[in-house]
């Protein structure tokens, strides 16, 4: 009996899968946007003027073993600049106030005796966070970004 404890101990530890987890590591990168010939051309956004474009890029890479799941990056929109509406390919939430999310958020404006709720403008965003539904492979990197303008 003892030995046929001690088998199912071994074919048990064997058949346990190996532990393994996602690692994302998470690179900022910010440059300044100039026009030039009809092409967007990158350069150091060090010395960026009121009226400039500036492009975020958020970097995730994952370097753990397994997928990552349900990413949800977020960036700052800095103060003193305003965010540029775009397209993404997941879906993007917006916050006010840095800590509630929503697709379209809503300020309160009164009108007459009575609040009404009104959709916000882009100059009002704080953040922006991404809803990411596919897996970050292991050894995979995505790029998000997002443009501002200078105030």
């Amino acid at each position: 009996m003892k030995r046929l404890v001690s088998l199912f101990l071994i074919s048990f530890t064997f058949s346990l899968p190996a532990y393994s987890k996602p690692d994302v590591k998470v690179k900022l990168e910010n440059q300044k946007i100039i026009l030039k010939d009809n092409k967007e051309i990158y350069e150091s956004a060090d010395k960026a003027q009121p009226g400039d474009t500036l492009v975020y890029r958020i970097v995730l890479t994952n370097v753990g073993d397994s997928e990552a799941r349900k990413l949800q990056p977020v960036g700052n929109i800095p103060e003193g600049t305003t965010y540029i509406k775009e397209k993404y390919l997941y879906e993007a939430l917006f916050s006010l106030d840095g800590k509630t999310f929503d697709k379209e958020p809503k300020i309160k404006v009164r009108e007459g005796n009575k609040e009404v709720l009104k959709p916000a403008t882009p100059d009002m965003y704080k953040k922006i966070k991404w809803l990411i539904d596919k897996p970050l492979k292991p050894n995979q990197t995505l790029v998000i970004s997002y443009k501002v303008k200078l105030k």
